[in-house]
């Protein structure tokens, strides 16, 4: 039987398809968020709203912070990346994204009451509702989303085009309801640009007001931009100590292109004094108290338990040791010793601090310290050395059965990516990361905790019974590592 090439070619394509077809059915979906309905009295209908959740969000954990994002269905997906990315990067607390979406009638629910320009009324008839949706928020919307979830009380409200006019309607008429706001290229051209004169009026009126705004427009001239820059100029012009904004002209951007530089932007702009802080002005202050009430004055103000970390209070401490101030940076790791007493390298910080002071006893009981937590490490063990202790690592080692060592071997997904590998070879467990870490054996402690000993890093294993479920590292300063078994 003769096929022709033709022929042939469509059949090949087709079994291609089919192919193609069946693999697909076969993936597994990634969902980024859910939706759900609420009733709202104050709008006389059923609401629908969705929820980015992070992944490592805990009910009974740090309380998370809320934003809310207008035009919902238009803006969730690339908002929760960017709210993702940035909370992994540590540029900006835990947060979740409640978004809403539209219903038929956008400007109904945006747009402030027109009183100034009959022909703002004429033009959008069904416009002017923006109390309700406002009322929607404070008496339904927000009280829900704290009822369900575990949130902070640092609320943020993202609107573009007439949802940026109510995040500025918002914040002139009910400024307790949100801490911040990202308005973006906000219509207010609306109805003769009344809002910009009630802003002007509450600013002269309120001289404590508080928060922050960061404003955008992308490359729109007109009375778009007349109104934003009108705005930015009375803001200019009445200072509020303690409320912060930007403006930001981006020409580079259309309407349409404009919310996603500028949330990204928008949000390093309102957390910039949290998570960069100049950790240079700290080094003025005398003392740990000074510090703590810096830290305690963001906390408040940001509606998060604020403090240097692990990293913040050892750079301040190894600062005030490379300038001599061995008393200040005593006290700093001792503070950092109270706050993280499960972290080897706080230990190791004190020790060398004792060590410079003369207190050697002292110094010799931070190195002990340090290697109970981490056996193999070389600097504590040389410190010790040079103050007359001498250490055998290898005394420590404990011989496990074949049943101990069977339980460790696997393969464990990390949570900064990739996989590590632990393998039993002729009873000496071989571990290693794809791409990443070298093969290298693990020398036992206990049980639970190993040694990586070529990188000198220390593993501890989490077990439910005589399973292990997981692995924690700390390889480097400040910065844990931890992996969830999976085979």
């Amino acid at each position: 039987m003769h096929i022709s090439t033709r022929l042939f070619t469509k059949i090949f394509v087709l079994l291609c398809i089919s192919t193609n077809l069946v693999s697909q059915t076969n993936g597994k979906a990634f969902t980024i968020g859910e939706t759900f309905t609420i009733y709202s009295n104050a709008l006389g209908e059923d609401r629908p709203y969705h929820v980015y959740l992070p992944d490592d969000y805990k009910v009974d954990g740090q309380p998370i912070t809320v934003m809310y994002l207008l035009d919902g269905g238009s803006h969730f997906h690339h908002t929760s990346g960017i709210v993702s990315f940035m909370s992994k990067q540590k540029l900006i607390p835990n947060m979740m994204v409640v978004a809403i979406p539209n219903t038929s009638d956008r400007t109904r629910d945006l747009t402030p009451p027109g009183v100034k320009d009959e022909r703002t009324q004429q033009s959008f008839p069904t416009g002017g509702k923006a109390d309700s949706l406002l009322a929607f928020f404070e008496r339904e919307l927000i009280p829900h989303i704290d009822k369900t979830y575990n949130t902070s009380s640092f609320r943020l409200l993202v609107g573009h085009s007439f949802g940026g006019l109510f995040a500025i309607h918002a914040l002139v008429n009910q400024p307790e309801l949100f801490n911040a706001y990202i308005a973006i290229s906000p219509s207010l051209w609306w109805d003769d640009q009344y809002l910009v004169d009630q802003t002007k009026k509450r600013f002269e009126k309120d001289k404590y007001f508080e928060g922050f705004l960061y404003m955008t427009m992308g490359n729109e001239g007109g009375s778009m931009l007349g109104g934003a820059m009108k705005l930015a100029a009375l803001l200019e012009e009445h200072p509020a100590p303690n409320f912060k904004w930007n403006f930001q002209l981006m020409e580079e951007e259309n309407h349409g292109t404009v919310p996603h530089r500028s949330t990204y932007d928008g949000l390093e702009f309102i957390f910039k004094e949290w998570f960069k802080t100049d950790l240079s002005a700290l080094y003025t202050m005398s003392n740990v108290e000074e510090i703590k009430g810096h830290f305690a004055q963001m906390s408040q103000r940001l509606g998060y338990q604020l403090s240097p970390g692990e990293k913040g209070w050892n750079t301040i401490g190894q600062r005030f040791m490379q300038r001599g101030r061995l008393r200040n940076a005593k006290e700093i790791f001792e503070q950092n010793v109270k706050e993280h007493p499960q972290s080897w390298n706080v230990y190791y910080s004190l020790g060398s601090c004792y060590q410079e002071l003369g207190l050697t006893k002292l110094a010799i009981d931070q190195y002990e310290r340090v290697l109970s937590l981490h056996p193999g490490h070389s600097y504590a063990i040389e410190a010790l050395g040079e103050l007359g202790k001498k250490y055998d690592k290898e005394k420590l080692i404990v011989p496990l059965t074949q049943a101990q060592l069977e339980a460790v071997k696997g393969k464990y997904e990390l949570s900064i990516g990739g996989q590590m590998v632990i393998e039993l070879h002729e009873g000496k467990l071989m571990a290693f990361v794809k791409g990443g870490v070298p093969k290298q054996q693990l020398i036992p402690f206990s049980e639970k905790r190993f040694l990586l000993e070529d990188s000198n890093i220390p593993l501890t294993f989490e077990f439910v019974g005589k399973s292990v479920k997981g692995v924690s590292a700390q390889p480097e300063i400040g910065f844990f590592i931890t992996g969830k078994r999976i085979e």
